[in-house]
C-alpha cells in the first residue's frame, strides 16, 4: 500500500524492522556462542581445579615421605 503521507515513512518502518529481525538473528547466535564458551571455561576451571588438587595431594604425599625418611 503506497504511503498516503508521502514521506517515505512506510518504507523507512519496513526497512527499521527487517534492520531489528537481523540484528536479533545476529544476538542470539552470539548468545548461543557465548553459552558454548561460558560451558568450556566451566570445565577448563573444573579441570584445573582437579590438576591442582592431584598435584598438591602429590607434593603432600612426598613431603611427609621425606620427613618420614629423613627422621
Amino acid at each position: 500500500m503506497p504511503d498516503p503521507s508521502g514521506n517515505g515513512w512506510t518504507e523507512y518502518r519496513k526497512l527499521v524492522i527487517s534492520s531489528l529481525e537481523a540484528n536479533q538473528k545476529r544476538l542470539a547466535s552470539i548468545e548461543r556462542r557465548l553459552r558454548v564458551i561460558e560451558n568450556d571455561i566451566t570445565a577448563l576451571k573444573i579441570k584445573v581445579y582437579i590438576g591442582v588438587a592431584a598435584l598438591s595431594t602429590a607434593v603432600s604425599i612426598t613431603a611427609s615421605l621425606l620427613v618420614g625418611i629423613l627422621k
